[in-house]
């Protein structure tokens, strides 16, 4: 366009600035629009977001039982990486939650429910951060823990709330059954006798056992929580 003005009479940089503001503006407007008639509300990110975080506790669960099943100590660096996974997914999926509260009523339905479950994982990171301290101030020579069990079956049930989120729906039939399995083995895998023997000699190992006792309740809340709220039905996003 500026070329052919200058084919009528020499043009300046003036002119080339009027075009790049028109040309911004109109991005602008154009984006504007887009999202005033085509919009994506927060809701529809919800499922990858929580699944993000579902993932951050269980890597972060992971290397935690994996010192204890070493029976060593190790420094806080050690744990900084799966710490910050956990925390910074935990933190994105509220951050979701402020801006959906400024979305349209209609489209903030079961907010509340969300809240729930974020509040789940946060909870999950917190008392994985306590477990962790308390592993840094152990004796250095600390019996080996057998978790594989309690491992095993709090994965599962991490694995089955991400399976849920992605599938927006329980599994139809077998679900119910295999949960309350996995939950009455969870519970079994917490007694002390199968996990550590004599633990009542080591004060510092009870704080442990009452921790993941903790995370066993809170992953199992996660899970009902998460199973009510994708048996809702939700609105497909509306096409562009």
């Amino acid at each position: 366009v500026i070329a052919l003005f200058h084919l009528l009479e020499p043009v300046t940089w003036t002119l080339g600035g009027i075009r790049v503001l028109n040309t911004l503006a109109g991005c602008g407007f154009a984006l504007l629009g887009g999202y005033a008639f085509w919009p994506l509300w927060e809701r529809f990110r919800f499922p990858d977001l929580m699944s993000e975080a579902v993932r951050g506790n269980r890597e972060y669960l992971r290397v935690i039982l994996q010192v204890l099943k070493e029976g060593t100590t190790r420094s806080f660096s050690y744990f900084i990486k799966p710490r910050r996974g956990a925390e910074v997914t935990n933190s994105n999926v509220f951050l979701y939650l402020k801006r959906m509260k400024s979305e349209p009523e209609h489209e903030r339905a079961n907010l509340e429910q969300y809240y729930i479950i974020v509040g789940c994982s946060i909870r999950i990171t917190r008392l994985l951060n306590t477990i962790n301290q308390q592993i840094r101030i152990l004796p250095k020579s600390a019996p080996s823990f057998s978790a594989d069990s309690y491992d095993r079956c709090v994965s599962a049930m991490l694995n089955r709330i991400e399976d849920t989120l992605s599938d927006r729906g329980p599994v139809a039939g077998e679900t119910t059954v295999n949960v309350e399995d996995l939950i009455g083995e969870m519970q079994h895998a917490l007694q002390a006798d199968g996990m550590l023997s004599h633990p009542r000699d080591l004060p510092g190992y009870e704080v442990i056992f009452s921790l993941l006792g903790k995370i066993s309740r809170e992953v199992i809340s996660m899970y009902y929580a998460t199973l009510q709220l994708m048996a809702v039905p939700q609105a497909p996003p509306e096409n562009k």
